[in-house]
């Protein structure tokens, strides 16, 4: 399926960037490999501090060979191998990322790329699975699960849109402050 959008996304001029995971296992080895013994053609280090996380971000670039299982994928041009390390509330992580793309960029403008995945990763998605507990929810029937999604997606960008950076607190606020909430669509 991936590989048919490729060939699909490609063959339109559409580029990719498509993170590795274990549905490709002889993809991910290899890429695991290449990035192990080859030098890369460009690298990026970026050492963060915000709130309970010290974090260092190193993105290297790697051109992809032409060979298998790399040339199964339409217009496959660089391997990104991606290690954030740090503390996260005085506990130490590692972890390691591999993604393939159909660009040939900098290691910086790759990690851009992927922190900017991230941030509506955890900006939206985050919100909608913990705090507003979207994972959880029972509703199967019909159209109302797509309806509640609307209506989280709605709430998240009306509270957005009036400062509210945290969405707890504006749930909280509002919880029983119907008219000024709709106050606000008018």
């Amino acid at each position: 399926m991936q590989k048919k959008l490729c060939t699909l996304l490609t063959t339109r001029g559409i580029g990719y960037l498509i993170g590795l995971k274990g549905n490709q296992p002889h993809l991910y080895a290899a890429a695991k490999r290449l990035c192990a013994t080859a030098t890369p053609q460009s690298a990026w280090t970026q050492d963060e501090r915000t709130r309970d996380r010290c974090t260092r971000r190193q993105t290297r670039v790697f051109t992809a060979p032409a060979d298998t299982p790399y040339n199964g994928w339409a217009g496959l041009r660089s391997i990104v191998h991606v290690e954030r390390s740090g503390t996260r509330a005085g506990k130490p992580y590692h972890e390691t990322h591999y993604y393939i793309s159909s660009h040939t960029a900098s290691a910086e403008e790759f990690a851009c790329l992927i922190r900017g995945h991230w941030q509506v990763e955890n900006s939206l998605h985050w919100v909608k699975d913990v705090v507003l507990a979207e994972d959880a929810c029972q509703t199967r029937a019909g159209y109302a699960p797509e309806n509640l999604a609307l209506l989280r997606n709605w709430a998240v960008t009306l509270f957005r849109l009036h400062g509210y950076r945290s969405i707890t607190a504006a749930l909280r606020r509002f919880a029983h402050d119907l008219p000024t909430l709709l106050s606000w669509l008018e």
